[in-house]
Formats: C-alpha cells, sequence, structure tokens
C-alpha cells in the first residue's frame, strides 16, 4: 500500500502537465508498469459509434502490434469489464469463458493473467484500463487493485480533457469561421442584420456540443 503514495503523486503531477494526449498516456503506462510490476497493460477507450473499444495506449512485448486491434463491446475480459462496469481479476484467463484469446493468439503471446477496471466519467464507461499477467507466475494484489484504481482516475481525466479540447477546437475554428465572414455579411446587410447575423451563430455555437 506504501507505495503507491509516491505513485499517486507521480500522477498528479503528470497530469497537470499540457501535452499531447498519446504522450501523456504513454507516460502514465511506463509508471503503471514500474509500479505494478507485470508484463503488460494497456488502455481501451470506448467507440461509441462502432460499439466496440479501441487501444489508446500499451505497454509490453506485444504493445505496438496490438494498437491495431478492436475488442467488441461485451466480448473478453475488457470488453465485459466496460459493458458491465465491473472491475475484474482473473488470475487464470483459461478458465475463463469471458477471455478473448483472438488477440494473444494472433500477437503469440501467452496472456495467463489479467486484471482490469472500467474507466468511469461521471457514471459513464468510456474505457478500460488493465494489467496483463503479473511477474513471477504471481497472482495481482490489493496494492495492484488501488494503483489500477488512480490510473483509471487519471485516464479518465486525460481522455475527459482530452474530448473537451476536442470541443473547444471545434468552437474556435466555426468562431473563426463567423469572424472572417463579417466583411462578406457586413457588405451585404445593414449593421443591425450583421450584429443580428454573428450573435445568432455564437449561441448556436455555444449550444452545440454540449455533451461528449
Amino acid at each position: 500500500r506504501a507505495r503507491s503514495a509516491p505513485f499517486s503523486c507521480f500522477l498528479v503531477a503528470l497530469l497537470s502537465l499540457r501535452g499531447e494526449f498519446s504522450v501523456l498516456i504513454n507516460k502514465v503506462m511506463d509508471l503503471c508498469m514500474e509500479a505494478v510490476d507485470c508484463e503488460a497493460g494497456s488502455i481501451l477507450e470506448v467507440d461509441e459509434k462502432k460499439g466496440d473499444l479501441f487501444f489508446v495506449a500499451a505497454r509490453g512485448p506485444a504493445a505496438d502490434q496490438v494498437m491495431k486491434f478492436r475488442v467488441p463491446m461485451g466480448k473478453g475480459i475488457a470488453g465485459y469489464s466496460a459493458e458491465t462496469s465491473e472491475t475484474l481479476a482473473v488470475s487464470d484467463v483459461f478458465k475463463d469463458p469471458r477471455f478473448f484469446k483472438e488477440i494473444s493468439e494472433a500477437l503469440k503471446f501467452e496472456t495467463r493473467s489479467i486484471l482490469c477496471m472500467p474507466i468511469n466519467i461521471r457514471g459513464k464507461v468510456y474505457g478500460v484500463v488493465e494489467w496483463i499477467n503479473k511477474k513471477g507466475n504471481d497472482v495481482f494484489t490489493a496494492d495492484d487493485l488501488e494503483i489500477l484504481k488512480e490510473i483509471s482516475h487519471g485516464a479518465a481525466s486525460l481522455i475527459e480533457n482530452f474530448r473537451l479540447m476536442q470541443k473547444y477546437e471545434r468552437r474556435l475554428k466555426s468562431l473563426v469561421s463567423i469572424i472572417e465572414s463579417v466583411p462578406s455579411v457586413y457588405n451585404s446587410k445593414s449593421l443591425y442584420e450583421c450584429s443580428r447575423s454573428i450573435l445568432k451563430s455564437a449561441l448556436q455555437l455555444t449550444q452545440s456540443d454540449s455533451s461528449f
């Protein structure tokens, strides 16, 4: 339990940094691998349009290859965790019918145990964090679960902030478009009509993208 305290401080400091989403996520995962002492780990995000999960970060022997895979919602340990919002600790994946072995087989990576937790943002699941294969053929501990909780909360903050940045970037682009249209609008309308047109567009902009 004691080792999670300094790790938490590192995580808080990390989340205060400004930078690319993928860079921050990868740094979080690097800290994870060191703290949990497992062979691999990954963060998957829910794709609501496609109804599945995609990898946003991965660490371990097959990290680069796993990024191209997608996991159906409700399938596998990760998909089940995302669908049910349950934390799962599986000591022997081959005894669990939920195990999605297709990815491990394609990567030729032996998965033995998994600790998986959903990423919750205000009661809604946006993804999962999972650790794979505790080193030394050991089982995941209560300390590992505490660290996983920290990472889940940290990943939730990163995903939420990244989506907010995307939303405001869209708004900014729209505002720039409105401002750039002022000369042409002004030339074709009275000052009163021009002001109403810009105000209407700005109000529509603030009312759009109100959710993730």
